[in-house]
């Protein structure tokens, strides 16, 4: 994600600049050309956020590694773009409305029964559900979202309920 974000990034940044420009180059004016340049593409709130965030990181790391330094930091006195607030709860007429679905297309059911049986879970994630240890009455994995992080592997267990082991026993 990091790599794809950057080559993004540098791809629009040096439509305003040339790829061999000093660093010095990129100011509060660049800075709000790169913006209205990114909304010109396309590109909604939340992601500008994240184009102009990471762009920021890069600055300070040129900073903090002595590359550059300024006068006025370049994002001084920018505000970063809100990020696009959405609505993604489920009321509680919803979640039931969906849990008494029924269909006769099988992956319909297999992706409302994955969702349920994540939900009574805790929350995890399919691909740790995949790779689960599923014994009696817990089921125990490594989040692998976080695996490779400085902590390790953590194990996490967590008692199946009913409703859960219901789906479990189905597949």
């Amino acid at each position: 994600m990091a790599s794809k974000t950057f080559r993004f990034m540098s791809k629009h940044l040096f439509e305003l600049i040339p790829e061999d420009a000093p660093f010095e180059i990129l100011n509060i004016h660049t800075i709000e050309k790169f913006e209205k340049l990114l909304y010109s593409k396309g590109v909604n709130n939340t992601t500008a956020n994240i184009y102009l965030a990471f762009l920021r990181i890069a600055i300070n790391s040129a900073i903090d590694a002595g590359v550059v330094s300024y006068d006025v930091h370049p994002f001084a006195k920018f505000k970063m773009p809100e990020p696009n607030v959405r609505d993604i709860c489920l009321t509680k007429e919803e979640l039931v409305a969906l849990r008494e679905y029924e269909s006769k297309r099988k992956p319909l059911m297999f992706a409302k029964d994955m969702f349920f049986l994540s939900f009574y879970l805790g929350g995890i994630n399919y691909v740790d559900l995949q790779n689960a240890d599923i014994t009696g009455d817990t089921i125990s994995f490594v989040r692998r979202k976080t695996a490779s992080k400085k902590m390790g592997e953590k194990v996490t267990s967590i008692t199946i309920q009913p409703e859960a082991k219901e789906i479990i026993d189905r597949y």
